[in-house]
């Protein structure tokens, strides 16, 4: 039974496993995720060797440099060997030039400051951006060398990825979202990213724009609809708040989701008192 499970049925895909050949020798592995966790677990055919692997996070990237470490460690060969890097300082006028929302290969991104430098945030993972020089950056969750790119006259224009000396894309900074064609949902990820960040004013001007696109997604609408809450905006809120609840299939559907939002938003510090304001217009 053992050896049928770890038979590969089509191209690296066995019963219940992947197979995987490090330097000649045959591992099976899988990965495992829930809200809350990841986990991953490489083990060897005939080798005896093997590891698994849990984190309390939704990210898993850090696995792959924990699995990393144990090879190191234990001399397994097949598996990459951490790489060296020297970081450079970059000046804060520099800096202020690299702030904004950027979009590569369809996927929205934006690189923010923090208490210890930049950081890029794509698709829900928040990196920090190691310069190597003061273009160039790296990004420890997210791999590859980013180097920015700029115009005659010295304006940040965007920035390129390169994956293993190969270049796979070369993305834009944001300057007018009447031309953007980002891939479908990423408007709504990077409004709810923004939103969260209590960056309002930035995030209704992109959930607007995903609504033109995906008018049939609620979820769009439910997060303007934050938006506009938190900004002080409370008439528009409400309106829109009420066009989301009447999208349900069931009474209390989006009545739950919603409730279940407005909670998250109290335990992370949001305004109180417009939540429950909105709370007892809404009979939630």
């Amino acid at each position: 039974m053992v050896k049928l499970h770890t038979t590969p049925y089509k191209n690296d895909a066995a019963m219940g496993t992947f197979l995987q050949n490090r330097n000649g020798e045959k591992y099976f592995v899988h990965a495992a995720g829930n809200e809350g966790f990841t986990g991953y677990f490489l083990a060897g055919l005939t080798n005896g060797k093997g590891v698994a692997l849990f984190v309390n996070s939704d990210d898993g990237h850090v696995l792959l440099e924990l699995i990393n470490s144990v090879a190191l460690v234990y001399d397994w060969k097949g598996f990459r060997k951490p790489e060296q890097i020297t970081t450079v300082p970059v000046n804060e006028t520099l800096c202020s030039k690299y702030i904004g929302e950027y979009i590569l290969d369809g996927w929205l991104s934006e690189i923010e400051k923090g208490k210890d430098g930049l950081y890029l945030w794509t698709d829900g993972i928040t990196s920090k951006m190691y310069f190597t020089s003061t273009t160039d950056f790296r990004n420890i969750e997210l791999g590859g060398t980013k180097t920015f790119t700029f115009d005659n006259a010295g304006k940040v224009t965007g920035y390129s990825n390169t994956i293993n000396s190969r270049l796979r894309a070369t993305g834009q900074k944001i300057t007018n979202l009447d031309t953007l064609k980002p891939r479908p949902g990423q408007s709504g990820v990077l409004g709810r990213h923004l939103l969260e960040t209590k960056n309002y004013d930035k995030a209704i001007d992109f959930l607007s724009q995903g609504i033109e696109s995906q008018p049939s997604d609620s979820l769009l609408i439910r997060d303007l609809a934050h938006s506009y809450l938190f900004k002080g905006d409370f008439a528009k809120a409400i309106e829109l708040y009420q066009q989301y609840l009447k999208r349900g299939h069931t009474g209390n559907e989006l009545s739950e989701s919603l409730k279940n939002d407005f909670e998250y938003f109290r335990k992370a510090g949001f305004d109180h008192s417009v939540i429950k304001k909105a709370s007892g217009i809404l009979s939630l």
